[in-house]
C-alpha cells in the first residue's frame, strides 16, 4: 500500500481559501472536484508544472489565488455572510474527508467548456478527457 498523502491543517485552511474563492458557488460534488485536482497536483511528480508549494501549486493552477478575486479576498478576511461560512466549513471538512478517504479521483485540470484552455487541453496529445462534473469538463494525464 502507497504511503497515505496528509497534508497539514494549515495548508488545508490556506487552500479551503482557495477553493472557496474558485467554486464556493457551486454543489459539493464541483467542490469536491475542485479539491482533488489540488491534492492531485500536490502529489504530481510534475513539480515545474504544478510547483512544489501550496502557494505555488495555487498559483499555477487556480484562478481565484493567482488573481486575488474577491471571493477569495472574502475568505481570507474572514468577514463572511452565513451562507459564505456554511460553504467555506463545507469546503475545509471536504478536504479531510478526501484526505481520509484518501479519494483523490484522477484529474489534475478542470474548465468550462467555452474557456480556451479546455480547447488546448482537448488537443493536447498527453491529456485524457475525464467527463464532467456540474459545468466543467475534467482532464489528466495519459
Amino acid at each position: 500500500m502507497a504511503d497515505r498523502f496528509i497534508i497539514p491543517p494549515e495548508e488545508k485552511d490556506f487552500a479551503s481559501r482557495v477553493i472557496f474563492g474558485e467554486v464556493a458557488d457551486q454543489p459539493e460534488d464541483v467542490q469536491r472536484m475542485a479539491i482533488q485536482t489540488y491534492y492531485n497536483r500536490r502529489r504530481s511528480p510534475r513539480k515545474k508544472e504544478f510547483g512544489t508549494t501550496a502557494e505555488e501549486v495555487a498559483k499555477k493552477g487556480y484562478y481565484a489565488y493567482s488573481k486575488n478575486s474577491p471571493r477569495y479576498q472574502l475568505a481570507v478576511s474572514g468577514k463572511m455572510d452565513t451562507p459564505s461560512q456554511v460553504s467555506y466549513g463545507r469546503i475545509r471538512k471536504l478536504f479531510d474527508v478526501i484526505e481520509g478517504d484518501q479519494d483523490f479521483g484522477d484529474a489534475l485540470f478542470y474548465t468550462k467548456p467555452t474557456e480556451d484552455f479546455d480547447k488546448t487541453l482537448r488537443q493536447h496529445p498527453a491529456v485524457r478527457f475525464l467527463g464532467t462534473i456540474g459545468p466543467y469538463n475534467t482532464y489528466s494525464y495519459k
